[in-house]
């Protein structure tokens, strides 16, 4: 009994050893370039992606320095020009 189970194992190693050594076949130029062309739109597409999220970001940053920029005009000048400041008397 134990032999049968070993011999059958030993078979199931070897048929599944000789499938997978089937899918390891070279693959032609046309099924490269068919891949590559696949994975270099996944790259793209992902990179566009990226860049989306990084404009949106660049946005809102842009609305912060904005808003600060207002906030900064809206101070007293007197340091920077004490003659022209409406704090003298």
């Amino acid at each position: 009994m134990r032999n049968a189970v070993k011999v059958g194992a030993l078979l199931l190693a070897m048929t599944t050893g000789a499938a997978l050594a089937e899918d390891k076949k070279p693959m032609t130029t046309q099924q490269a370039m068919a891949y590559v062309k696949k994975m270099d739109a996944q790259d793209r597409a992902t990179m566009m992606d990226q860049a989306k999220q990084l404009d949106a970001q660049i946005t809102q940053l842009q609305a912060s320095v904005r808003a600060l920029m207002k906030e900064l005009e809206k101070t007293p000048k007197y340091f920077d020009d004490p003659l022209k400041s409406s704090l003298t008397p």
